[in-house]
């Protein structure tokens, strides 16, 4: 037992002794781990510290990145410090346009006479940066909020803008690849500098990329609208799902965008802008009544992290860009209260005489107009006039040709002398109570000649063997010493005319001795002496006349006011008058009229010279474009609405070019690509699937529809009207860079048209791919008829705004049309990014 005992006991304390060790090393092993895990713990940390401030510095070096290719969007000129200088000129060292001029936009700027760098090539910079040191930053200052987390361990801050000129940035268009490089240098030690560099290119913001332009406010749901100001409104419309009116390229508001009202209970779904809003304005809430910015409550909190969470609108998923300024252009496109002079009278007259030699009908109303000018016993001068758009044409008649009904003469009843180049008139004469020879009692006859603009005509009534003459001295109407090609001088001297006591036979107006003259201007509408006008035109003749009555012993013009010099009343009883039912007499009352058909001293010649015009080959700068250079601070906005008014349907008033009617899109059998501006109304009917084009209408409506609308394109308009049924059959719109709008535009047509020939051409084809060296032109032609740059037809539609980019130098002098090629609104596209960040 004792034995046994014992060896319990022994069984015992081994046991214990164990459990001693044991916990001993557990002991041990506990504080090893928590030592090494204070170690993991601290480590951990230090990476997350590192991490936290490496995530600070790439906050940091964003926001400056985002800040730099803000100032290059806008335009700005940079101060040392890095923010917009407002005195900026083309002779600023830090303009950032200079960084992105074009050859051609340098040729301009030497033309125009701009102050500029000396030379020239020097206007366009290749870099430019400031230093900064961030101890300096005042709390005012725009990158102080941003540097401030780092500014205790980062001493400068540097910016550099370059124009990238390595092999890999080659360019087609008018693109310019820049690389924006920042560096941020630590107070201590040179492993912590921090460095960014972003390849870009920066390119023109053309109109055309934004799916709808608009002069004014554009509101959600606001209940109303205003089209005499400008605003438009999309109503809230419950609509199924995937319906509803879906931008899916970018818009431009040149006002604010006003959100739905608060008190709507039902977040408006029917309206979505896939991508990007631009805005000249600001973002509002409540609709029009509400005039304060639209601040979120929270910055990045619930319900505000993202733009389409805000209350009662869903549909900004892409966000919202501020603009410079908003597009003056656009207030006088539309007359949006705003006044200036636009130079209309003068382009349009000087638009009406380029195309007058063409287009017939574009002088189809204008009148021969004769003005008296003195007068003597046997002699009166007068100056005919074709107004001021019409000219006198020399017509190139097979012979000098007169005809008489004058019996028994002897020799030609006209004869031409010291005439030069060909006759711009045709002229018939009644004589009333002329004794012809041989005749035992008088009559009443007729002749018909010409007249030149120089030389002299020599008319015998009764033949050259005697019985008096009249003579035709013409002379070419000169101001400033040029001719005026409009006008005509002409004198006309009676010579001992064989009149006598008449008493006229039944058809005849005038019972008394008496000589009538009918002028017939050639003018454009002639040819060869033949009138090719159409009968419908207002005036398809250009006709006049005098008429001299026997008083005494003199010829004098007749009037109802007595023997004053005056144009006749209408002349509608004589049958060889026919031609002219109606006379216009000088002055006229109609000053409007006179202004834009009548007589004036303008020198048209100097007119026609400068309307137009391209500089002189003798210009010490020769190499030019289509139109010389404007000054690059020319303000060409009040000239919008003429700009922009080249409507293919030419109409002269109330402007040329402006359709004042309406144009509805409704042939599901057209796969034309529209390009209409100014119109008054653009309406899309309900037969067609798809539209296409780039217009500017005063309005622009989508009508009931039964079907989904795809729209592809770019319209300028202050008014949309769209019916509710189209927004619950879904409305899809874009520009045609929208990455389906080609593949679109090619199954509907549209797109992969010769633009000669109409044929079509086959996208999609084996032609060879771009990339490929040996590319032909036929693989380029079909390329290009492919691809939807193509349809960039219109000018105006590739200005960077609504401003014109051309218009007249001076709107009170010269009519010389003049262009900046200034781009003032820009986009940036980063392709690549390094060092780290």
């Amino acid at each position: 037992m004792n034995h046994q005992r014992t060896f319990h006991q022994r069984l015992l304390k081994s046991q214990r002794g164990s459990v001693l060790l044991l916990s001993v090393l557990a002991g041990i092993v506990i504080s090893i781990m928590f030592f090494a895990s204070i170690g993991y713990i601290e480590t951990q940390a230090k990476v997350m510290e590192k991490a936290a401030v490496k995530s600070d510095r790439r906050v940091v070096m964003d926001g400056l990145y985002a800040y730099t290719v803000n100032a290059i969007k806008q335009s700005w000129c940079l101060t040392e410090t890095w923010v917009e200088d407002q005195n900026c000129s083309l002779t600023h060292d830090r303009n950032t346009v200079r960084l992105s001029l074009s050859d051609e936009a340098l040729l301009f700027i030497r033309n125009s006479g701009t102050p500029a760098a000396t030379p020239i090539t020097a206007t366009r910079l290749s870099s430019m940066g400031t230093t900064i040191i961030l101890s300096s930053l005042p709390p005012s200052h725009p990158l102080y909020s941003i540097v401030s987390p780092l500014a205790g361990d980062y001493s400068t801050l540097k910016f550099t803008i370059e124009r990238d000129s390595s092999a890999i940035s080659a360019v087609r268009g008018r693109e310019v690849p820049i690389k924006i490089t920042i560096f941020l240098q630590h107070k201590s030690n040179t492993e912590f500098d921090q460095t960014l560099v972003s390849r870009n290119i920066i390119y023109p913001r053309e109109l055309s990329y934004f799916g709808l332009i608009l002069p004014n406010n554009l509101s959600l749901a606001s209940g109303s609208d205003n089209p005499q100001k400008g605003d438009v409104n999309f109503p809230n419309i419950d609509v199924p799902a995937g319906s509803g009116l879906r931008f899916e390229s970018p818009v431009f508001i040149n006002g604010d965008l006003r959100l739905p009202n608060s008190s709507f209970t039902t977040p408006m779904n029917n309206v979505t802008f896939v991508d990007k809003i631009f805005l000249a304005g600001v973002v509002r809430m409540d609709g029009m009544q509400d005039e304060n910015k639209y601040m979120v409550k929270t910055a990045g909190g619930k319900g505000y992290m993202y733009n389409y969470e805000m209350p009662n609108f869903a549909g900004l998923m892409n966000g919202f860009e501020i603009d410079p300024a908003p597009d003056k252009g656009l207030k006088y496109l539309f007359n949006l209260g705003v006044t200036g002079d636009s130079g209309y009278d003068a382009l349009a007259q000087c638009r009406d005489r380029l195309m007058a030699s063409y287009q017939l009908s574009i002088t189809d109303d204008a009148q021969l107009w004769i003005r008296p000018v003195k007068k003597e016993s046997n002699k009166v001068s007068v100056q005919l006039n074709l107004g001021n758009t019409d000219n006198f044409v020399e017509q190139d008649i097979d012979g000098y040709k007169t005809t008489t009904t004058v019996p028994n003469i002897t020799g030609p009843a006209a004869v031409p002398s010291n005439v030069a180049g060909q006759p711009v008139m045709k002229v018939q004469a009644y004589y009333n109570g002329l004794q012809a020879p041989g005749t035992p009692t008088r009559g009443s006859y007729s002749s018909e000649f010409y007249v030149y603009r120089t030389g002299t005509t020599t008319v015998y009534p009764t033949g050259n063997s005697g019985g008096g003459s009249i003579v035709f001295q013409a002379t070419p109407n000169e101001i400033g010493s040029r001719v005026q090609y409009n006008q005509v001088n002409l004198d006309i001297t009676f010579n001992s005319l064989n009149l006598g006591p008449y008493i006229a036979e039944n058809g005849n107006v005038l019972t008394y001795p008496s000589v009538k003259f009918v002028f017939e201007a050639y003018d454009y509408g002639y040819n060869a002496g033949v009138n090719l006008r159409k009968s419908t035109a207002k005036y398809p003749k250009k006709v006049n006349g005098l008429t001299f009555n026997l008083s005494g012993s003199a010829l004098v013009l007749d009037s109802s006011q007595g023997n004053t010099f005056s144009v006749p009343t209408i002349w509608a009883n004589n049958s060889g008058l026919a031609d002219d039912q109606e006379n216009y007499a000088w002055p006229s009352s109609d000053d409007t009229y006179k202004k834009r058909h009548g007589v004036s001293d303008t020198n048209w010649s100097d007119f026609d010279q400068k309307c137009f015009a391209t500089p002189s080959p003798s210009d010490p700068n020769p190499d030019f474009a289509s139109f010389p250079a404007a000054k690059w601070d020319t303000d060409f906005s009040t000239q919008a609405r003429n700009s922009w008014s080249f409507d293919t349907e030419f109409n002269l008033d109330p402007i040329p070019g402006y359709r004042n009617s309406t144009i509805l899109y409704d042939n599901p059998l057209d796969n034309t690509f529209h390009i209409d501006s100014l119109v008054n109304t653009c309406s899309i009917g309900p037969n067609i699937d798809i539209w296409a084009g780039m217009v500017a209408c005063e309005k622009f409506e989508i009508r009931q529809r039964q079907r989904p609308l795809r729209i592809i394109g770019t319209v300028i308009t202050k008014q949309v009207a769209i019916h509710q049924s189209a927004y619950e059959k879904g409305i899809r719109w874009s520009t045609i860079y929208h990455p389906q709008a080609t593949q679109e535009l090619i199954n509907a047509g549209i797109l992969g048209k010769g633009k000669a020939t109409k044929e079509t051409v086959a996208c999609g084809s084996a032609a060879a791919p771009l990339w490929q060296s040996n590319i032909g032109i036929n693989d380029r032609y079909i390329h290009w008829n492919c691809n939807p740059v193509s349809l960039r037809t219109a000018d105006p539609f590739k200005w960077s705004t609504v401003d014109p980019d051309c218009g007249l130098q001076d709107i009170k002098g010269s009519t010389a049309i003049k262009c900046k090629k200034k781009t003032t609104r820009f986009l940036i596209k980063e392709i690549s990014r390094g060092k780290g960040l």
